[in-house]
């Protein structure tokens, strides 16, 4: 990835706070990707499209309930000047999903045969008892690692990225190779409890303490901060199901292979893309957040860190656009060429997913949620027209689903950039009266 830079170039590059920041999250993030990427041609013959489709259901589901899982205090944890309010969000955080795995456990408790059925797939039904405990463990994870950022310690937040994969592609390999149907679940379960252990660790090693965090202390700062659960958890539930929605679409309308195939290939797009949005977001979340307290401009930083995503989108489109069932075919095996055909078509929207994404925290940084809000909300109603295509030929479903994140990224980036002018004038003129 970092190839096309000279010495000099590089030298240059992490000489700023910023930047090291970026590289170290990145060091991390290229790390834990490189062992998925030695796991998949393993696991691709290993594990069946069948086996897919339903690990793909479940991460869905799991995916959706995550981003409501500890309130969105989450991403508050950057935002407070004082240590001990950051420490407070960090335990009301915890609080609140410890109830939030306990509701959804007796919901798949008493209603998982039901919900299997809707979903097309009796296979999950047993799987679904096992969400909560992942759903409390990456609460775990999300605090914890949000208060290694706010301490700038991002070697840290790496080695727990490089352990969740270690945890998660070693059991899966081992129950693979013993014939075991989940191995794909439970690896990432196991993946899931690596990195919030880990993250316990790391937090307590980098500052976090329980002290002075009472129950009045943690009432308040959560009241404080109520923004994140009142305007943001329900829009990004909602964002998370518009993310999903394609899976569950795909399952009842196209059958088990076509669903394996879809799931896989979503997997090897969504791997990379994923982690490197999320470390770009965390460096971005603790220095906008450091910036905006002290009226500083962020314009260049978000100028030159959305020319590198740019570059780094083009590359893969012309890989996989080109390539794509061939290298599937022979990275993965040949079983696995229909879904190289599908990266074809889907790597556009991945693309342009990756340049836009890691400037979400703007918006929260800035606490300008209700505008996220807005674009959610209209991106869910773009996701629902896709039952429309839904009895098309598979392929033409995919470009569907290309057009309408393309379409929606596009505005959303739009957003961004007003929000980012607006802040830069407001800025300039502060600046312009100080002196």
């Amino acid at each position: 990835m970092l190839n096309f830079l000279t010495p000099k170039m590089f030298s240059r590059i992490i000489k700023s706070d910023f930047n090291k920041n970026v590289f170290t999250l990145m060091l991390g993030t290229v790390s834990a990707q490189l062992i998925t990427l030695a796991l998949y041609p393993i696991f691709s013959r290993i594990f069946s499209p069948s086996h897919y489709a339903l690990f793909g259901i479940y991460f869905s589901i799991f995916s959706i309930l995550e981003v409501v899982s500890s309130g969105r205090y989450e991403l508050a944890v950057v935002v407070p000047e004082k240590d001990e309010e950051a420490k407070s969000l960090v335990v009301g955080g915890l609080i609140i999903s410890a109830f939030v795995s306990l509701f959804f456990f007796i919901i798949a408790l008493f209603f998982r045969n039901n919900i299997a059925i809707l979903l097309h797939n009796e296979g999950i039904t047993d799987w679904l008892l096992l969400l909560p405990f992942g759903l409390f463990l990456i609460s775990v994870s999300k605090l914890f690692n949000s208060w290694l950022i706010r301490k700038k310690a991002f070697r840290a937040s790496s080695i727990n990225k490089v352990a969740q994969k270690i945890g998660e592609g070693g059991t899966g390999l081992i129950l693979g190779l013993n014939n075991i149907s989940n191995g794909l679940v439970w690896g990432d379960f196991a993946g899931r409890a690596s990195n919030a252990l880990i993250s316990i660790k790391q937090a307590f090693v980098n500052g976090f303490s329980y002290k002075k965090t009472t129950k009045t202390n943690i009432w308040y700062i959560l009241r404080r901060f109520s923004d994140y659960p009142v305007y943001n958890a329900l829009p990004a539930l909602i964002n998370s199901i518009s993310g999903m929605l394609p899976v569950f679409i795909v399952s009842s309308f196209y059958g088990e292979m076509v669903s394996g195939y879809f799931n896989f290939t979503r997997f090897i797009l969504t791997a990379p893309f994923a982690f490197i949005v999320t470390s770009l977001s965390q460096v971005l979340s603790q220095r906008i957040a450091e910036k905006c307290n002290k009226n500083e401009s962020i314009l260049e930083e978000i100028k030159l860190l959305a020319k590198r995503l740019s570059i780094i989108s083009i590359l893969l489109i012309i890989i996989l656009y080109f390539g794509g069932p061939f290298l599937f075919g022979i990275v993965f095996s040949s079983k696995w060429i229909p879904a190289g055909e599908y990266a074809t078509i889907l790597c556009f929207s991945y693309a342009i997913t990756l340049v836009v994404s890691p400037f979400t925290i703007i918006l929260a940084s800035m606490e300008k949620i209700k505008i996220l809000t807005v674009w959610q909300l209209i991106y869910f109603i773009m996701i629902l027209s896709l039952f429309w295509f839904a009895k098309m030929p598979i392929h033409h479903f995919l470009i569907a689903i290309t057009i309408i994140e393309i379409l929606a990224y596009t505005f959303y980036a739009f957003l961004l950039i007003r929000v980012l002018t607006k802040y830069e004038k407001n800025i300039s003129h502060i600046n312009n009266n100080k002196s």
